[in-house]
């Protein structure tokens, strides 16, 4: 049972807004400086006592806020130059961060190699390895097991060659040559590993075993691209969305299964600037698009319900959406098609709008939920950023 008993902060200043039956009640407000850079991403879970753990990266580091809204910084990018630069990979909810150090070691030759760092959320270390040639990580936000990878230069710098999996120590339980492959990615319990090729996805389990191999472009979807995809924490269920492109707002959205089994594509009215997320139990997916929030489902293959802004197509765009690991909450962060306004929405799993807020001072919102719709936290863009300041707020959330 995580503990729900809060330190609040700022209460003078903090409110409670509720609608339609659901509460969100302000835990902390912090306004960060343009100065300090920009939130690139951010996760949410619960620290070793129960409370509310924001994680945040950013272009200079990487900070944590706790549930009192105390900040602290747990790294901060070394200065470098054109021979050596860092940067930081999180796990999707932020439990682990890797901080990896690239550096020129041979000009002529054009030999990088590289440092890895992997710390848990309150920068203590978990495992290092340096001047090693595997520089790019995916993490999971168990163990922390993780897949590392090392640039293949040549005729395409930016695709990859080999591969290792390494346990939650940091030793090496596999090691896999896979000449040109592209993105690698580790499921969130730490069971499956991912790399793709240009024609397929290849899933292994931690000892290097394929368990699947699934297409990139599925029979029947000539025309259309791979958008975006996202699966359960043990990557046992997928939905992917496939894009048509302008001038037709024309996608696909198809679930499957570990078996390799596809669902009939599900066809909606979406294009690029899509946001996408699915349910613990893989059961439910919810789609934010240019105009429409889609909530779909996996055993009819089928729409279960949306939402679509009166003003068309090019009215909003819901750039950031979250669902419960239930499928009980949908989270929609709409904004409008000038960034000038936005708006956050939530509803129920029949559809039943539980909460709207107009935020006409934002330009854009980005939200993470935990699992079981818990807390919410919202990062809130102004409409002249840069110039403008960005603000992180948590939420706690009551029905």
């Amino acid at each position: 049972m995580h503990r729900r008993q809060m330190v609040m902060v700022l209460i003078s200043i903090l409110w409670i807004t509720t609608a339609f039956g659901l509460t969100l009640t302000p835990v902390w407000e912090i306004t960060r400086p343009a100065e300090w850079a920009e939130i690139q991403y951010f996760g949410i879970h619960y620290d070793g006592s129960g409370d509310p753990l924001v994680v945040c990266r950013t272009d200079s580091g990487v900070f944590t806020v706790d549930h009192t809204g105390a900040q602290t910084m747990i790294w901060t990018f070394a200065e470098g130059d054109s021979t050596q630069f860092q940067s930081a990979v999180l796990s999707a909810s932020g439990n682990y961060v890797a901080i990896i150090t690239n550096r020129l070691e041979d000009e002529e030759t054009w030999t990088w190699v590289g440092d890895i760092r992997v710390m848990d959320a309150e920068g203590a270390l978990v495992w290092e390895v340096t001047g090693t040639a595997y520089r790019k990580i995916g993490l999971a936000d168990v163990g922390p097991w993780s897949i590392s990878t090392m640039p293949e230069y040549g005729e395409f710098d930016h695709v990859y060659h080999d591969y290792l999996i390494r346990d939650p120590s940091g030793a090496v339980s596999h090691e896999g040559i896979r000449p040109s492959h592209y993105n690698i990615a580790v499921s969130d319990d730490g069971t499956r590993f991912t790399y793709c090729t240009m024609d397929s996805v290849f899933e292994l389990d931690s000892a290097g075993s394929i368990l699947r191999v699934e297409p990139m472009q599925l029979p029947g979807l000539e025309g259309y691209n791979p958008e975006i995809d996202v699966s359960t924490p043990s990557h046992g269920f997928s939905v992917s969305y496939f894009s048509k492109g302008l001038p037709s707002p024309a996608g696909k959205i198809i679930f499957n299964d570990s078996t390799g089994a596809f669902g009939t594509p599900i066809d909606v009215a979406a294009s690029w600037h899509a946001d996408l997320d699915i349910s613990d139990d893989g059961e439910h997916a919810v789609l934010g698009a240019r105009g429409t929030l889609y909530c779909l489902t996996r055993a009819t293959s089928s729409i279960e319900w949306s939402t679509t802004d009166p003003d068309g197509f090019q009215a909003r765009s819901y750039r950031s959406v979250e669902i419960s690991g239930d499928g009980s909450l949908v989270v929609g962060c709409a904004s409008q098609g000038d960034s000038s306004s936005a708006r956050l929405e939530i509803f129920d799993t029949a559809g039943t709008e539980l909460y709207e807020e107009s935020l006409p001072t934002i330009g854009v919102i980005t939200a993470q939920m935990t699992p079981e719709g818990a807390y919410l936290v919202l990062r809130l863009e102004p409409p002249t950023w840069p110039d403008g300041d960005i603000t992180l707020v948590l939420y706690e959330i009551s029905l």
